[in-house]
């Protein structure tokens, strides 16, 4: 019984700390969970990372170093992100 409820509270608590965007999370992964967050990218001179080239660059670049290499603040670009995500993902 230890067991299951310890599993239980690692997925729950994993669950919640993953609806929250961090600069180590892959452009790939942050778009793919919430896609509106692409309008936020594009809004801020990043490329289309959804076509081409830069949909496999997605997939390996993290979002701090998309900040840092479309010289973007990181802590606004991921309060942006983030709240596109809780509109996203908040209650109905």
């Amino acid at each position: 019984m230890f067991r299951l409820n310890w599993y239980a509270n690692f997925v729950n608590e994993r669950e919640t700390t993953m609806e929250h965007i961090t600069g180590d999370m892959k452009v790939a992964e942050v778009i793919r969970r919430w896609p509106k967050t692409v309008d936020i990218f594009l809004a801020r001179g990043c490329p289309d990372m959804r076509r081409g080239f830069f949909n496999v660059m997605a997939r390996f670049m993290n979002v701090r170093l998309a900040a840092r290499m479309h010289k973007l603040g990181l802590e606004s670009l991921l309060d942006d992100l983030n709240a596109v995500a809780r509109d996203t993902t908040g209650p109905a």
